[in-house]
């Protein structure tokens, strides 16, 4: 497994820190390193919150400590196969429409790349994306793997709300903002967006979200 440090935050969470660049690698060792310490079912553990490069482990300080779960964790990342610990995942397809009221903006988008609406709407379906972490609110997923051609500046007036369903893009990002039923999120949201979808990706009043 790629290396990591390991560091305390508060009293009740250890921070396991790997090298800070957004890549598959880092994001497959991420998921690895979370499928480990899930499975290994330390007690004490209370939650893991796996994000671009990093996993938060947290834990209940009346059970453990932080020395006992940053030694298992070590031991865990040191074991055989623990880089395919995490498996190979499962590929959601999502049915969206680009452009318009769904993707106001998409012609921006194609103008700064330099490219066709049409063009830029087979770039960026043409391609499988990898969820690194979810955001701050249930079903929301940063996406990597998004095509170099169509990074593009995040909006320099966040909008007030938006859809749920939405797809964005903010400089080598997506995100999807979904949740329990339709969310219509209310709050600054700086991304580029250029789809939307009428299938809900999670709701969380079901047993399994999404």
């Amino acid at each position: 497994m790629l290396s990591f440090q390991l560091h305390p935050v508060g009293d009740c969470a250890l921070l396991a820190e790997f090298a800070q660049r957004i890549a598959p690698d880092i994001g497959a060792a991420v998921a690895a390193l979370n499928s480990r310490v899930l499975a290994a079912k330390l007690p004490g553990v209370v939650e893991t919150v796996p994000a671009f490069a990093s996993l938060l482990i947290t834990y209940d300080p009346l059970v453990t400590e932080y020395d006992t779960i940053a030694d298992a964790v070590k031991k865990l990342a040191d074991a055989d196969g623990a880089d395919a610990a995490a498996g190979e995942g499962r590929l959601v397809t999502i049915p969206v429409c680009y452009g318009g009221d769904f993707g106001p903006d998409l012609p921006f988008v194609a103008q700064h790349a330099r490219l066709t609406e049409e063009e830029v709407i087979a770039l960026h379906a043409g391609r499988e994306y990898q969820i690194y972490m979810l955001g701050f609110l249930p079903g929301f997923p940063y996406l990597g793997g998004l095509d170099e051609r169509l990074f593009t500046p995040r909006l320099a007036s966040p909008r007030t709300a938006i859809p749920a369903g939405s797809v964005g893009i903010g400089g080598r990002l997506q995100r999807r903002p979904d949740a329990g039923g339709p969310l219509r999120r209310r709050g600054g949201q700086p991304f580029q967006n250029v789809r939307g979808c009428r299938r809900v990706q999670g709701r969380y009043d079901r047993r399994r979200p999404a």
